[in-house]
């Protein structure tokens, strides 16, 4: 037995009262997350009782369900179909599933409801892309902590071309020696504070000679400021030396980053279309990947823009029917939870058989006289009946026994005080009962 994440009693495992799964779907929704099904026809002839639900108490329980899966707002007459719907609108998903553009993006892992949404509409940006960016594409300048690295570097960019720019007054740039070279120089010259050499040597005459060269004064004897300038072109030199090499900027800004030489103009402009992306998107990430595959990416969005198009719009039909909750989870989640939605909704038109009488009106227009407890209490009712009928079930089949049914609701209520005494929220119950 496992250790029960919220409290020290020690969890009992739930016996699984969920109806059984249902049958498996298409194959190009398996890996982001929905359990496979087969669509119905949409000419499939639909089993219904023969006898219309006049008794307006099982009509109420018959609303009350539909309302409790967020459909109180759909008129009776057009449930009836909303199955075969349900599972058209899938497959439309499920073909933009499939496409090269959401591979390139998420390869065999899955994309998020509202993602495949965004992806649908993101043609226009392409087009718009800058003509660089093949050239410049990197997949960090899609994050927004990116945007500081590149102002940060383009920044020290600009002091460093300033001191130099500066020190021109006093020297030929393109002829001053290397880094090394001209430390050598400055040594032999009696270094950069004022001290003059104690021998003067052939090397002293060699350094002055290489001084000469690529100083635009040339005076006849150094000054304390003269070698003040030196050490300062040395220390330049050597801040212009990190900078190029700067392991940072390369990783963070990517090809085109090129020291000094960087077009910054340009960087930016891929660095704003970039981030651009990936709002485009909401998705950081998924910019991130875009950009990574920029030129594979552009020729599928364009390939797919029917696929996608399509997609999305029968994505936004399975929200509003199955819920916006499901517009922040994969995509597959929402695929599943609407093949569940179906088949209780076949179950439910079995039960209850088509509606005659008030076939124009919603769930929401029968329950209106009814308070919010008033619901609350008729689909508790609900509830408990058919969780009673499964627990009934399952005894009577064997699959669980009246001694793990008591176990288990010994164990919800310890659990529930221990809810209770901690003020844990809903998340935080969900979280604690994940498996470790």
């Amino acid at each position: 037995m496992s250790k029960s994440p919220l409290g020290t009693q020690r969890v009992r495992p739930l016996p699984d009262f969920s109806p059984p799964p249902p049958e498996t779907t298409a194959a190009a929704t398996a890996r982001h997350g929905a359990r496979p099904e087969t669509a119905p026809s949409a000419d499939a002839p639909r089993a219904s009782s023969p006898t219309p639900p006049t008794d307006i108490s099982r009509l109420r329980e018959y609303a009350v369900r539909l309302a409790a899966e967020g459909l109180d707002q759909i008129e009776f007459r057009h449930l009836e179909d909303l199955s075969r719907s349900l599972a058209r609108w899938r497959d439309t998903v499920a073909q933009g599933l499939a496409t090269e553009s959401v591979a390139t993006l998420v390869g065999d892992g899955s994309i998020g409801a509202r993602h495949l949404v965004r992806l649908a509409g993101i043609i226009e940006l392409v087009d718009k892309a800058p003509l660089t960016i093949e050239q410049y594409a990197h997949p960090d300048l899609c994050f927004q902590a990116t945007v500081g690295v590149l102002r940060r570097a383009r920044h020290q960019a600009r002091l460093i071309e300033d001191e130099l720019s500066a020190l021109q007054d006093w020297f030929l740039l393109d002829k001053v020696p290397a880094k090394r070279q001209l430390l050598s120089l400055i040594e032999e010259l009696g270094g950069s504070v004022g001290v003059e050499p104690d021998i003067v040597d052939a090397d002293y005459f060699n350094a002055r000679r290489q001084f000469m060269e690529f100083s635009i004064e040339k005076p006849a004897n150094l000054t304390p400021e003269h070698r003040r300038l030196l050490g300062q072109l040395a220390k330049v030199l050597r801040f212009r030396e990190l900078f190029v090499n700067n392991t940072e900027y390369r990783s963070a800004l990517g090809p085109g980053y090129r020291g000094l030489r960087t077009d910054w103009e340009a960087l930016e402009s891929i660095g704003a279309f970039a981030v651009e992306l990936g709002e485009v998107l909401e998705s950081e990430t998924l910019a991130a990947a875009a950009l990574a595959r920029w030129p594979l990416f552009r020729r599928a969005v364009g390939a797919d823009l029917e696929t996608l198009q399509h997609s999305a719009d029968a994505t936004r039909r399975l929200l509003r029917i199955g819920g916006m909750r499901w517009r922040e989870r994969p995509i597959g989640e929402l695929l599943a939870h609407t093949v569940t939605l179906g088949e209780r909704l076949d179950s439910w038109h079995e039960e209850y058989g088509d509606v005659v009488d008030h076939r124009t009106r919603t769930p929401a227009a029968l329950l209106a006289r009814f308070t919010g407890h008033e619901r609350e209490d008729l689909l508790m009712e609900i509830r408990v009946g058919e969780a009673r009928a499964r627990l009934d079930a399952r005894l009577l089949d064997g699959t669980s026994t009246t001694a793990s049914v008591i176990d288990t609701l010994d164990w919800l209520r310890e659990a529930s005080d221990v809810a209770t005494r901690h003020a844990l929220g809903v998340e935080s119950i969900l979280a604690a009962l994940q498996p470790v």
